[in-house]
């Protein structure tokens, strides 16, 4: 049975960060690492949440694979090794992340799917894995090594890759970057 964890953000806690709430304003991504320091080995858990502040419903995926980009990821200020595979689904991928979106009113948030590190046997241990959507059924899923000892900084994205003809909900576009900090020791 798994757990989701729900972080509660209020958007006067964003209005005080200087984020004003508009009609078009696109969602906000929050992100927290579920511990600051994590033993070797051990499995990392990132919570991410999507907040609506604008004045307007979105239609936003809960789903990591295709929709969440790390932007950079770092241990001790150095890049960190990154391995780089084709994927292959059993269901289509465009239909699961067109079938994950939900509808989110004004200042609702959506809990994404837990994302949680795996072990990875060429990068010899932890890896964050995130998938990029191909238009062409080539996906590539990208292996972000957390094995090692270190200060980790991690930036990332929500951008839904799948482009939408008909609904104008869709929330179309890249959220703000935001940076989790983690160590591993």
């Amino acid at each position: 049975m798994s757990t989701r964890r729900y972080f509660l953000f209020s958007a006067a806690s964003l209005l005080s960060a200087g984020r004003k709430v508009m009609a078009q304003s696109p969602p906000v991504l929050l992100t927290a690492a579920a511990k600051s320091t994590y033993a070797q080995g051990e499995t990392i858990n990132i919570h991410l949440i999507l907040m609506n502040i604008g004045g307007q419903s979105v239609l936003l995926s809960d789903l990591i694979d295709g929709n969440i980009k790390i932007t950079a990821l770092s241990r001790n200020g150095l890049a960190v090794p990154i391995r780089r595979s084709d994927i292959d689904y059993d269901e289509d991928f465009r239909f699961l992340l067109n079938q994950s979106l939900k509808l989110v009113s004004p200042g609702q948030q959506l809990a994404m799917v837990p994302w949680s590190s795996r072990n990875d046997s060429v990068l010899g241990g932890q890896a964050l894995r995130t998938v990029q959507f191909g238009s062409q059924d080539n996906h590539l899923a990208l292996f972000h090594s957390v094995s090692l000892p270190g200060k980790y900084a991690l930036s990332l994205v929500y951008e839904f890759p799948v482009p939408s003809t008909t609904n104008s909900q869709l929330f179309r576009g890249a959220t703000n970057e935001v940076t989790v900090a983690f160590s591993i020791v």
